[in-house]
């Protein structure tokens, strides 16, 4: 909620600027998912080379029975 204030402010002074300039970028922002897969360790082995082969990070967390 804090990146989306700032962005909002930084956008509302670049408005009300009598030096408008280039429009602001958005500050770069961390998403996270998270992923519900079968308990298989080939397809938990799959997903996390396909993830980090995409430039993300991964992280096996399972959940105990």
């Amino acid at each position: 909620m804090n990146a989306l204030l700032a962005d909002l402010c930084q956008r509302m002074h670049w408005a009300m600027s009598e030096e408008c300039g280039d429009y602001p970028e958005p500050a770069p922002r961390r998403t996270t998912y998270y992923l519900d897969l079968p308990n298989e360790p080939e397809t938990v082995a799959a997903c996390i080379a396909s993830l980090t082969d995409l430039g993300g990070q991964a992280s096996e967390q399972s959940l105990g029975n």
